[in-house]
C-alpha cells in the first residue's frame, strides 16, 4: 500500500489518498472514489509498506519545472459570496494531465473536467481541480 499524505500550505493535513501496490488508486480510497482534487500549492508525504519514503516536500512539475500544479481561480473574490452549489467547468485551457516529482517518486496528476465551488474553494481563491491517479516509485 502506498499512502499520499496532502498538506496545504498552512501545513495542515488536507487528503490522503491511497494506493495499491501497483500505483493505482486503491478501490477501497474514499477520497479518490469521489473523485476529489488536492490544492495546486501543497506538500506531500509518501509513506510505502509503513516506511516514509518523501516527508513534506513541495516537488517539482516535470514540464515547467515550477512548484505548484496548474491554478483555477474561483468566480468570486470572497469564497462566502455567490458560490454556487452546482459543477462548474474547469478552464479547457489548462493541462489534461500533469507529472509531478518529489523525490524518488513520480505522480500523474489527472485535471477533472468540473468542480464544485462550495467544496474546492482554497483559501487563495483558487479551486482545486487536479486530482493524482498513478504514483511511479523507483
Amino acid at each position: 500500500m502506498i499512502h499520499f499524505h496532502v498538506y496545504d500550505m498552512r501545513d495542515d493535513l488536507y487528503l490522503t489518498y491511497i494506493f495499491d501496490s501497483t500505483g493505482r488508486p486503491s478501490k477501497t480510497c474514499p477520497v479518490s472514489t469521489r473523485r476529489q482534487a488536492m490544492p495546486s500549492k501543497h506538500r506531500v508525504t509518501i509513506t510505502v509498506d509503513g516506511v516514509d519514503v518523501v516527508t513534506k516536500k513541495r516537488g517539482f512539475v516535470m514540464q515547467n519545472g515550477g512548484h505548484d500544479l496548474p491554478i483555477q481561480f474561483a468566480r468570486q473574490s470572497s469564497p462566502l459570496m455567490g458560490m454556487t452549489i452546482d459543477p462548474l467547468p474547469t478552464d479547457a485551457c489548462l493541462p489534461h494531465h500533469v507529472w509531478k516529482q518529489y523525490g524518488s517518486i513520480r505522480v500523474k496528476f489527472k485535471r477533472l473536467n468540473e468542480f464544485y465551488e462550495v467544496r474546492d474553494n482554497q483559501f487563495d481563491s483558487s479551486v482545486t481541480i487536479y486530482r493524482p491517479i498513478r504514483i511511479v516509485t523507483a
